[in-house]
Protein backbone atom coordinates (compact mmCIF):
# COMPACT_ATOMS: atom_id res chain seq x y z
CA UNK A 1 0.00 0.00 0.00
CA UNK A 2 0.87 3.22 -1.08
CA UNK A 3 1.18 6.17 1.79
CA UNK A 4 1.14 9.72 1.19
CA UNK A 5 2.29 11.92 2.80
CA UNK A 6 0.63 16.16 2.57
CA UNK A 7 3.35 18.52 2.40
CA UNK A 8 1.86 21.97 0.64
CA UNK A 9 -0.83 24.29 2.09
CA UNK A 10 -3.13 23.25 4.58
CA UNK A 11 -6.71 24.28 3.80
CA UNK A 12 -9.26 25.04 6.23
CA UNK A 13 -12.42 22.34 6.44
CA UNK A 14 -14.77 25.02 4.45
CA UNK A 15 -12.32 25.64 1.79
CA UNK A 16 -12.05 21.65 1.33
CA UNK A 17 -16.04 21.85 1.16
CA UNK A 18 -16.19 24.69 -1.23
CA UNK A 19 -14.58 22.61 -3.42
CA UNK A 20 -16.19 19.49 -3.26
CA UNK A 21 -19.58 21.56 -3.75
CA UNK A 22 -18.12 23.02 -7.06
CA UNK A 23 -17.17 19.56 -8.25
CA UNK A 24 -20.89 17.80 -8.14
CA UNK A 25 -22.57 19.15 -11.08
CA UNK A 26 -25.78 17.04 -11.31
CA UNK A 27 -27.45 16.28 -14.61
CA UNK A 28 -30.93 17.23 -14.63
CA UNK A 29 -32.24 16.19 -18.14
CA UNK A 30 -34.77 13.33 -16.91
CA UNK A 31 -34.45 11.48 -20.50
CA UNK A 32 -30.41 11.54 -19.43
CA UNK A 33 -31.10 10.14 -16.02
CA UNK A 34 -33.45 7.34 -17.10
CA UNK A 35 -31.05 6.52 -19.82
CA UNK A 36 -28.01 6.08 -17.45
CA UNK A 37 -30.17 4.54 -15.12
CA UNK A 38 -31.19 1.93 -17.60
CA UNK A 39 -27.28 1.62 -18.61
CA UNK A 40 -26.08 1.13 -15.07
CA UNK A 41 -28.59 -1.71 -14.42
CA UNK A 42 -26.69 -3.87 -17.62
CA UNK A 43 -27.03 -7.34 -16.64
CA UNK A 44 -24.02 -9.11 -18.01
CA UNK A 45 -22.99 -13.17 -17.11
CA UNK A 46 -19.92 -14.15 -18.95
CA UNK A 47 -18.63 -10.23 -19.33
CA UNK A 48 -19.88 -9.52 -15.91
CA UNK A 49 -16.53 -7.97 -14.62
CA UNK A 50 -17.06 -5.10 -17.12
CA UNK A 51 -20.07 -3.94 -14.67
CA UNK A 52 -18.44 -1.75 -12.24
CA UNK A 53 -16.47 0.23 -15.62
CA UNK A 54 -19.86 0.58 -16.67
CA UNK A 55 -21.31 1.99 -13.26
CA UNK A 56 -18.23 4.03 -12.89
CA UNK A 57 -18.88 5.93 -15.84
CA UNK A 58 -22.49 6.11 -15.56
CA UNK A 59 -21.64 7.76 -12.24
CA UNK A 60 -19.57 9.79 -13.82
CA UNK A 61 -21.79 11.18 -16.41
CA UNK A 62 -24.43 11.61 -13.72
CA UNK A 63 -21.69 14.18 -12.51
CA UNK A 64 -21.13 15.56 -15.92
CA UNK A 65 -17.42 15.22 -15.58
CA UNK A 66 -17.69 14.18 -19.73
CA UNK A 67 -14.24 13.86 -20.41
CA UNK A 68 -13.45 11.48 -17.41
CA UNK A 69 -16.47 9.06 -18.69
CA UNK A 70 -15.14 9.12 -21.93
CA UNK A 71 -11.23 8.06 -21.43
CA UNK A 72 -12.73 5.04 -19.22
CA UNK A 73 -15.25 4.23 -22.04
CA UNK A 74 -12.12 4.11 -24.36
CA UNK A 75 -10.77 1.50 -21.75
CA UNK A 76 -14.10 -0.19 -21.30
CA UNK A 77 -13.72 -0.68 -25.48
CA UNK A 78 -10.36 -1.89 -25.37
CA UNK A 79 -11.20 -4.59 -22.81
CA UNK A 80 -14.51 -5.33 -23.99
CA UNK A 81 -12.86 -6.80 -27.09
CA UNK A 82 -9.96 -8.31 -25.35
CA UNK A 83 -11.73 -10.45 -22.85
CA UNK A 84 -14.57 -11.24 -25.80
CA UNK A 85 -11.55 -13.05 -27.65
CA UNK A 86 -10.33 -14.09 -24.40
CA UNK A 87 -13.30 -16.02 -23.57
CA UNK A 88 -14.41 -16.88 -27.39
CA UNK A 89 -10.96 -18.77 -27.46
CA UNK A 90 -11.62 -20.67 -24.39
CA UNK A 91 -14.61 -22.29 -25.78
CA UNK A 92 -16.44 -22.59 -22.38
CA UNK A 93 -13.79 -23.29 -20.08
CA UNK A 94 -14.41 -23.78 -16.42
CA UNK A 95 -12.34 -24.56 -13.08
CA UNK A 96 -13.99 -28.35 -13.76
CA UNK A 97 -12.44 -28.51 -16.38
CA UNK A 98 -8.95 -28.90 -14.58
CA UNK A 99 -7.78 -25.10 -14.44
CA UNK A 100 -6.30 -22.94 -11.88
CA UNK A 101 -8.36 -20.24 -10.71
CA UNK A 102 -5.84 -17.91 -10.72
CA UNK A 103 -4.10 -19.41 -14.60
CA UNK A 104 -7.50 -20.32 -16.44
CA UNK A 105 -7.33 -17.99 -19.01
CA UNK A 106 -3.58 -17.13 -18.77
CA UNK A 107 -2.74 -18.51 -22.38
CA UNK A 108 -5.52 -16.47 -23.76
CA UNK A 109 -4.86 -12.99 -21.95
CA UNK A 110 -1.42 -13.34 -23.38
CA UNK A 111 -2.52 -14.15 -26.64
CA UNK A 112 -4.52 -11.13 -26.97
CA UNK A 113 -3.90 -8.58 -24.13
CA UNK A 114 -1.06 -6.65 -26.06
CA UNK A 115 -2.56 -6.58 -29.49
CA UNK A 116 -3.71 -3.37 -30.88
CA UNK A 117 -7.74 -2.68 -31.00
CA UNK A 118 -7.65 -2.69 -34.57
CA UNK A 119 -6.26 -6.06 -35.09
CA UNK A 120 -8.72 -7.12 -32.37
CA UNK A 121 -11.68 -6.29 -33.87
CA UNK A 122 -10.53 -7.49 -37.41
CA UNK A 123 -10.17 -10.78 -35.40
CA UNK A 124 -13.81 -10.81 -33.85
CA UNK A 125 -15.20 -10.61 -37.43
CA UNK A 126 -12.75 -13.29 -38.84
CA UNK A 127 -13.71 -15.56 -35.94
CA UNK A 128 -17.32 -14.66 -37.27
CA UNK A 129 -18.37 -13.06 -33.53
CA UNK A 130 -19.10 -10.27 -35.28
CA UNK A 131 -20.78 -9.32 -38.53
CA UNK A 132 -18.89 -7.07 -41.39
CA UNK A 133 -21.12 -3.93 -40.51
CA UNK A 134 -20.35 -4.36 -36.64
CA UNK A 135 -16.88 -5.28 -37.46
CA UNK A 136 -16.58 -1.53 -39.51
CA UNK A 137 -18.61 0.79 -36.89
CA UNK A 138 -16.52 -0.71 -34.21
CA UNK A 139 -13.49 0.09 -36.48
CA UNK A 140 -15.26 3.54 -36.72
CA UNK A 141 -15.80 4.20 -33.29
CA UNK A 142 -11.72 3.48 -32.51
CA UNK A 143 -10.89 6.00 -34.71
CA UNK A 144 -13.48 8.85 -34.21
CA UNK A 145 -13.25 8.37 -30.23
CA UNK A 146 -10.40 5.89 -29.14
CA UNK A 147 -7.74 7.04 -30.98
CA UNK A 148 -8.20 11.02 -30.83
CA UNK A 149 -9.40 10.77 -26.98
CA UNK A 150 -7.01 7.95 -25.47
CA UNK A 151 -3.76 9.66 -27.76
CA UNK A 152 -4.74 13.62 -27.22
CA UNK A 153 -4.98 13.84 -30.94
CA UNK A 154 -7.98 15.08 -33.22
CA UNK A 155 -10.84 13.52 -35.12
CA UNK A 156 -12.12 14.52 -37.65
CA UNK A 157 -15.00 16.71 -36.45
CA UNK A 158 -12.16 18.70 -34.39
CA UNK A 159 -9.75 18.87 -37.11
CA UNK A 160 -12.90 20.89 -39.62
CA UNK A 161 -14.11 22.81 -36.88
CA UNK A 162 -15.04 26.56 -36.54
CA UNK A 163 -15.42 29.02 -34.16
CA UNK A 164 -15.93 32.79 -34.15
CA UNK A 165 -13.70 35.14 -32.37
CA UNK A 166 -13.66 39.32 -32.61
CA UNK A 167 -10.87 40.80 -33.07
CA UNK A 168 -10.30 44.67 -32.49
CA UNK A 169 -6.68 47.21 -32.21
CA UNK A 170 -6.18 48.86 -29.31
CA UNK A 171 -7.51 52.85 -29.81
CA UNK A 172 -9.90 51.43 -32.58
CA UNK A 173 -13.53 51.21 -32.09
CA UNK A 174 -13.56 48.70 -35.11
CA UNK A 175 -14.87 44.89 -33.96
CA UNK A 176 -14.23 42.32 -36.63
CA UNK A 177 -16.12 38.90 -36.88
CA UNK A 178 -13.76 35.86 -37.90
CA UNK A 179 -14.67 32.50 -38.54
CA UNK A 180 -11.06 30.45 -37.43
CA UNK A 181 -10.46 27.03 -37.20
CA UNK A 182 -9.60 25.42 -33.95
CA UNK A 183 -6.29 23.78 -34.76
CA UNK A 184 -4.22 26.74 -34.64
CA UNK A 185 -4.61 27.62 -30.81
CA UNK A 186 -4.52 25.64 -27.70
CA UNK A 187 -7.56 27.10 -25.95
CA UNK A 188 -9.66 26.99 -28.68
CA UNK A 189 -8.39 23.39 -29.65
CA UNK A 190 -9.18 21.58 -26.08
CA UNK A 191 -12.62 23.64 -25.87
CA UNK A 192 -13.68 22.02 -29.19
CA UNK A 193 -12.56 18.78 -27.75
CA UNK A 194 -14.73 19.29 -24.85
CA UNK A 195 -17.57 20.64 -26.40
CA UNK A 196 -17.48 17.27 -28.78
CA UNK A 197 -16.95 14.85 -25.87
CA UNK A 198 -20.20 16.33 -24.24
CA UNK A 199 -22.49 16.67 -27.17
CA UNK A 200 -21.23 12.95 -28.19
CA UNK A 201 -19.51 11.11 -25.20
CA UNK A 202 -23.23 9.53 -24.02
CA UNK A 203 -24.21 8.05 -27.34
CA UNK A 204 -20.64 6.46 -27.53
CA UNK A 205 -20.80 4.92 -24.50
CA UNK A 206 -24.52 3.91 -24.91
CA UNK A 207 -23.37 1.96 -28.19
CA UNK A 208 -20.64 0.38 -26.35
CA UNK A 209 -23.12 -1.31 -23.82
CA UNK A 210 -25.56 -2.37 -26.25
CA UNK A 211 -22.63 -4.28 -28.22
CA UNK A 212 -21.35 -5.76 -24.78
CA UNK A 213 -24.62 -7.05 -24.38
CA UNK A 214 -24.46 -8.97 -28.09
CA UNK A 215 -21.17 -10.15 -27.20
CA UNK A 216 -22.32 -11.42 -23.92
CA UNK A 217 -25.35 -12.95 -25.11
CA UNK A 218 -22.78 -15.17 -27.98
CA UNK A 219 -20.19 -16.06 -24.93
CA UNK A 220 -23.12 -17.63 -23.20
CA UNK A 221 -23.97 -19.87 -25.68
CA UNK A 222 -19.96 -21.51 -25.43
CA UNK A 223 -21.40 -21.98 -22.12
CA UNK A 224 -25.15 -23.01 -22.33
CA UNK A 225 -23.57 -25.75 -24.82
CA UNK A 226 -22.11 -27.64 -22.07
CA UNK A 227 -24.94 -27.86 -19.57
Amino acid sequence: MITFEYNGKNYSDEEVSKRIELAITLENDVNIQMLLTNLSHTRLRVLSSLSSDIQEICDCLFLKKCMAALTLTNLLFETMVKLTLVYHEADGRTLDDGYEFENIFEKELNKYGKRNLGDNIETLYKKRIITAEGRDRLLDLKDLYRNPYSHGSNNQYVESATTTIYKGQLGSNNIEECKVPVTGNTALLLDARRTFVKRMGLGYFAELVTYIGILDKELQKLYNKKV
